[in-house]
């Protein structure tokens, strides 16, 4: 799956996205959000992502977040991997996102082995 993110993206797993959507992310970014679902949603799908776990995970809660699915990619007969930009997120949203981001690098989980952004710093 070729990366398309704007940004830098962290693992985010096993995060539920009831009663929005089913499924759990898998990982998040200022610019959009990937999954594990059990629907094929088809790539152009907008989907209001309305999960109370979602946002408190990413510390935005009782925030909705708009995507659009740019990615459809089976993982096995039943799940399939779904990738998604944000849409015209609010400026409070988009500082939130980025913040969570940053927390999450802090916890190490920028590292998961889905995640195909790495960023390495010359050692000084």
């Amino acid at each position: 799956m070729r990366n398309r993110r704007q940004c830098i993206r962290c693992a985010l797993t096993g995060v539920s996205l009831e009663p929005s959507t089913h499924g759990e992310t898998l990982d998040v970014s200022e610019t959009g959000i990937a999954w594990l679902s059990p629907e094929p949603y088809i790539p152009g799908d907008v989907i209001t992502l309305d999960a109370p776990a979602l946002g408190e995970a990413l510390g935005l809660p009782g925030h909705r977040l708009v995507a659009r699915v740019r990615d459809l990619a089976e993982v096995d007969e039943t799940h399939w991997r779904i990738g998604a930009e944000l849409v015209a997120p609010s400026e409070r949203v988009a500082v939130g996102l980025r913040r969570a981001v940053l927390r999450l690098q802090r916890q190490g989980q920028e590292l998961g082995d889905h995640v195909v952004d790495v960023l390495v710093l010359p050692h000084l």
